[in-house]
């Protein structure tokens, strides 16, 4: 089965969360359940404005419905696509 490299949309929200806990959990070595629900609740209203607007931008690797891998950036003084024009 072949990868797929994609842009991240709205529809991804949940699971970027995850993947960001996941990725937290990792780096601190455990991750208390309030301050995973405070991260999360703070994650999902940002995602829902920022990466609709092109200021937040999520690459995923997938294979078949198995995300592999992420990448994200912060791009607060500028949108952008990914064929790299303005917006």
């Amino acid at each position: 089965m072949s990868m797929t490299i994609r842009k991240a949309t709205a529809d991804d929200i949940d699971q970027l969360v995850n993947l960001r806990l996941d990725y937290i959990r990792a780096d601190w070595g455990s991750l208390p359940a309030e301050e995973k629900k405070g991260i999360a609740a703070q994650l999902r209203p940002y995602l829902t404005k920022h990466l609709p607007a092109g200021d937040f931008v999520g690459m995923l690797a997938v294979t078949g419905d198995t995300v592999m891998g992420f990448s994200a950036s912060r791009c607060p003084s500028m949108r952008m696509k990914l064929d790299g024009k303005d917006q």
